[in-house]
């Protein structure tokens, strides 16, 4: 859709800017938290009822884990990187993300 009408080509493998994807994710957020809200009959409008659905949760979404403290803060995924001596390229070396409250590693790699 880019090329054909705004002429934009990128690169095969490019990842889109961090920005981009974070209101991507809010308006997948926000689609989520209307979609509860109508289906438990709440009203919409009523915007205290939509933030508790928002507050001190994990989100996953298609791309991501989202994780919105009780003070209504984005709490951001953290990823490690360690250089691969065998490659000589910096890889991930042990990612994290925030689940309900706590901060969790998911893995750890070593590279000898």
């Amino acid at each position: 859709m880019s090329a054909t009408e705004y002429g934009l080509h990128y690169p095969l493998g490019e990842k889109p800017h961090d920005i981009v994807m974070a209101n991507y994710d809010a308006v997948e957020i926000l689609g989520l938290i209307m979609n509860e809200t109508l289906t438990a009959g709440a009203d919409p409008g009523d915007g205290r009822t939509v933030v508790k659905r928002v507050m001190n949760r994990t989100f996953p979404l298609s791309y991501s884990r989202v994780y919105i403290e009780d003070f209504g803060e984005r709490r951001n995924n953290f990823c490690v990187n360690d250089l691969n001596p065998q490659t000589r390229r910096f890889q991930v070396f042990s990612p994290g993300f925030f689940y309900h409250r706590r901060f969790v590693w998911e893995f750890v790699t070593v590279y000898f």
